[in-house]
């Protein structure tokens, strides 16, 4: 039961990533929204790490 909550935690991360990496690229953005949504993924992408 844990483990199903923990791999659906993971894949929803996953599922946001990718949306943020895609936003990050197609979107016109300023300097400081990109670095926002580096830190954003960079943080997802370690929070990823410490569940597996």
């Amino acid at each position: 039961m844990e483990s199903d909550k923990l791999i659906e935690i993971i894949t929803v991360q996953s599922e946001i990533i990718e949306i943020l990496c895609r936003e990050y690229t197609d979107a016109p953005r300023s300097p400081y929204e990109k670095q926002e949504m580096r830190d954003l993924i960079r943080l997802l992408k370690d929070l990823q790490k410490d569940l597996i």
